[in-house]
């Protein structure tokens, strides 16, 4: 997995690319744009899985049905993807006594993380299931 160094020298280098497309090539510009999305997004599933596997380890219940169902998800909305992986892999109690935990320690930040992640779903499914057009449209 990507560090989260590597991951913002990444998206650097794509803006850079996009910024000085912008005014020339809009549909290079376009494809610089999309591509960062498609980097982040990918970058929160890969540790999203992490978090899924290193939580089942700790529960010893790292099993070949949460391998499967890990490698099947591509999704990465908090409710519908990640919180039920989740809840499979270290049980649905702990889940909730973590976010309990978390929620307790400032449960503000969590809704936003969640939200904000939750938002990006639209974002990458129409960066990775459109394509661009001549003009910089999709």
């Amino acid at each position: 997995m990507l560090s989260r160094t590597e991951l913002d020298a990444t998206l650097a280098h794509l803006d850079a690319l996009y910024a000085s497309t912008i005014a020339t090539d809009p549909r290079s510009s376009q494809y610089f744009c999309k591509l960062a999305v498609i980097e982040f997004c990918g970058w929160i599933e890969e540790a999203q899985d992490l978090l899924i596997q290193e939580s089942a380890l700790r529960g010893a219940i790292w099993d070949p049905i949460l391998k499967e169902k890990v490698k099947k998800n591509y999704g990465f909305h908090f409710t519908d993807k990640f919180a039920p992986l989740l809840a499979y892999g270290m049980g649905n109690k702990q889940l909730q006594n973590v976010i309990a935990t978390v929620t307790s320690r400032g449960g503000s930040k969590l809704d936003s993380a969640i939200s904000t992640i939750n938002s990006f779903v639209t974002k990458r499914n129409e960066a990775a299931h459109t394509h661009s057009r001549p003009g910089g449209k999709t």
